[in-house]
């Protein structure tokens, strides 16, 4: 887990990541990060940017936008 601003962000060992508003109390997206080649998240960070996730696995780092990735949902909770 990482937070920067109002996000709070999860990633668990099946590549499942849930972007949390942290000022609404909601989860505001979902993505599976494995459908982008990320292998095992070892460690995340939320970019300053506050849309910018950068995850790093055995190969490397990635970076992911929150609101454009092509694998993103919106959370209709």
């Amino acid at each position: 887990m990482t937070s920067r601003g109002k996000y709070l962000v999860s990633v668990g060992a099946d590549g499942k990541t849930v972007v949390y508003d942290f000022a609404k109390h909601e989860a505001e997206r979902e993505m599976n990060v494995s459908d982008a080649a990320v292998g095992a998240v070892s460690d995340l960070i939320v970019m300053e940017d506050e849309n910018t996730l950068v995850l790093a696995d055995e190969k490397g780092l990635h970076s992911i936008d929150i609101e454009e990735s092509s694998s993103a949902e919106e959370c209709n909770a």
